[in-house]
C-alpha cells in the first residue's frame, strides 16, 4: 500500500475507533447481552456478542496469537497492495503502522511461536505472460508441465516470514508450481502449509496430440533446506543452499472426492491442541478436514446439530482451533460459526448466536480466529462484504 493509501486507511479506521468507543462497543468488553434491551441471552449462555468493528473496507484475515496480539490483514484496492496491522484487542485501531513492510494483496496470515506469516496472493495473471483465457492449448509441450512463464517475479504469490511482531522480514516463499493461493499455515516446527491450484498439461489419453492446460487444488508443505526446482523461480537451475524454502515432497494433500483427499481447501490452521494435525475448510465437499503430519487423513468435521441449528455445512471457508482443541469451522453458505468439540463428532454451540451492535446477523462470514485470555474464550470473525469484524466472548 502506498503511503498515502496507509493514511487513508488509519484515518479511516481511527475515525471508526472514535465513533464505537462514544458508542460503548468497542472501548472495552463491558456489554452485558443479558441487560440489552430488545436481546435474548441464549439459555445454554454460550457465546456473547460484545463488540462490533465496522469500517474495515478490505479487510481478508484475522490472527490471534497468545499475549494476545491480534492481526488483520487487509487487501489492496486497485493501484495499492495491501496491508497487516497488529490491533488491541478491544479497540479497532492499529497499534503500529511501520510494519510488515511489502506485503502485496494479504490474503491470510499464520504464526508459531517464532514468526508470523502472511500469504500474499499478489497478481499472478500480471506476473505470467498471456495465455487465452480458455485455458486450452493444442501443444503445451513448452510448459514441460509447469506453469506459464513467469515475467516478474515480484508480483507473484509468496509467503513472507516475519517476526513475531511482525517488524523483519525473515524470509520469502514463493512455489511457481502454485498458479493460484488461498491459505496457509505453520507448526511448531517451522513447516509451512500452503493451499491452491496447480496447472499442468494434460494428455489427452486418446489423442496424444491433444493437450490441456488442466486445474487441480493441492495442499502443500515447504521447509528450509531441501533441494527444489520449482521454488524461488529456480526452475532447475541447482540445488538451493541451506536455509532456503523448498517443498517437502512427502507431504500433499490432493484434489479428488475420496477419503484423503479436498475439493478447494482453504483456511487452514495448525494446532498441537489435541494431537499435531493440520486442519482446513473443504469448501467443494462442504466439510472441514483434520489431517496429521504424515498427511494421513484423521477426520471430517461435518456433523453440524446445534440444538436446533441442523442445516448442514456449505461451502465452509475457514477454521481455527483453540487451546483446549475445540474446532471453529467458518460455515459461510449458512452464514454462521460453529465450535465443534475436539474429536469432531459433535457441534457443541453455534458462535454467532447473537446479532450485533446493529442488530444485524452476520452477513458474509469468511474468517475466524479464537484465543482464550482473560479466563474466557474469545472469536472474532470476519466479515468482509460490509467492512465489519464481530467479537463474541463465551460465557461458560
Amino acid at each position: 500500500m502506498t503511503r498515502n493509501g496507509s493514511l487513508k486507511l488509519l484515518s479511516l479506521v481511527g475515525l471508526v475507533a472514535v465513533l464505537i468507543v462514544h458508542a460503548g462497543c468497542g472501548s472495552s468488553f463491558k456489554l452485558p447481552t443479558e441487560q440489552t434491551a430488545n436481546r435474548v441471552a441464549p439459555a445454554d449462555k454460550s457465546y456473547q456478542m460484545i463488540a462490533t468493528w465496522t469500517g474495515l473496507t478490505g479487510v481478508t484475515d484475522v490472527l490471534l496469537i497468545p499475549g494476545p496480539q491480534l492481526f488483520l490483514a487487509f487487501h489492496g484496492s486497485p493501484g495499492q497492495s495491501g496491508a497487516v496491522y497488529e490491533f488491541s484487542t478491544t479497540v479497532p485501531s492499529p497499534l503500529a503502522t511501520d510494519r510488515f513492510q511489502g506485503v502485496n494483496h494479504p490474503a491470510a496470515m499464520a504464526a508459531n511461536a517464532a514468526s508470523v506469516f502472511v500469504l500474499c496472493q499478489g497478481d499472478t495473471g500480471l506476473a505470467r505472460q498471456f495465455r487465452d483465457p480458455n485455458w486450452y492449448e493444442l501443444d503445451c509441450g513448452a510448459l514441460a508441465g509447469m506453469n506459464r512463464p513467469i515475467v516478474d517475479l515480484s508480483q507473484y504469490w509468496s509467503v513472507r516470514e516475519y517476526d513475531i511482531k511482525g517488524k523483519n522480514l525473515k524470509s520469502t516463499l514463493i512455489d511457481t508450481t502454485f498458479a493460484w493461493v488461498n491459505g496457509v499455515a505453520a507448526d511448531q516446527d517451522g513447516k509451512v502449509y500452503v493451499s491452491g491450484v496447480i496447472e499442468h498439461c494434460f494428455r489427452d489419453p486418446f489423442d496424444s496430440r491433444v493437450k490441456t492446460l488442466d486445474n487441480e487444488y493441492r495442499v502443500y508443505r515447504y521447509q528450509r533446506g531441501i533441494d527444489d526446482r520449482f521454488v524461488l523461480g529456480n526452475l532447475g537451475s541447482g540445488p538451493l543452499t541451506r536455509g532456503v524454502w523448498g517443498r517437502d515432497t512427502s507431504f500433499a494433500i490432493v484434489e479428488g472426492t475420496g477419503i484423503g483427499s479436498a475439493q478447494d481447501p482453504r483456511g487452514l490452521t495448525w494446532s498441537a491442541a489435541s494431537g499435531a494435525a493440520l486442519f482446513f475448510a473443504d469448501l467443494g465437499n462442504n466439510e472441514a478436514q483434520k489431517y496429521d503430519l504424515f498427511g494421513t487423513h484423521l477426520n471430517s468435521f461435518k456433523l453440524d446439530i446445534c440444538e436446533i441449528d441442523t442445516l448442514a455445512l456449505v461451502s465452509p471457508t475457514d477454521v481455527d482451533v483453540d487451546g483446549g482443541g475445540n474446532v471453529y469451522v467458518v460455515d459461510a453458505g449458512n452464514r454462521r460459526v460453529l465450535r465443534y468439540t475436539a474429536n469432531g463428532d459433535t457441534c457443541a454451540q453455534r458462535v454467532d448466536i447473537e446479532p450485533n451492535t446493529l442488530g444485524l446477523h452476520l452477513t458474509a462470514p469468511t474468517k475466524a480466529a479464537t484465543l482464550d485470555f482473560n479466563n474466557t474464550n474469545y472469536v472474532y470473525v470476519v466479515d468482509p462484504s460490509v467492512g465489519q469484524v464481530v467479537v463474541f466472548r463465551r460465557r461458560t
